[in-house]
């Protein structure tokens, strides 16, 4: 299987539905989690700055 298709099955395997309760946005721990893995797989790519700032994401 190429990279991208192993990147793209790594990215569908993370549950980022947003939660309809929650005015946030981010709006579920799913999505949160989502951001983080891929600031780090940025950073693994050799990105220098790549951020995960909760605030931001909130604006």
């Amino acid at each position: 299987m190429n990279e991208l298709v192993q990147r793209f099955l790594r990215y569908v395997s993370f549950n980022t539905q947003s939660n309809p309760s929650n005015l946030d946005c981010p709006s579920s721990e799913g999505q949160i989690t989502f951001a983080q893995f891929l600031k780090q797989e940025l950073e693994q790519l050799g990105l220098a700055n790549a951020i995960y700032d909760r605030e931001s994401l909130a604006a």
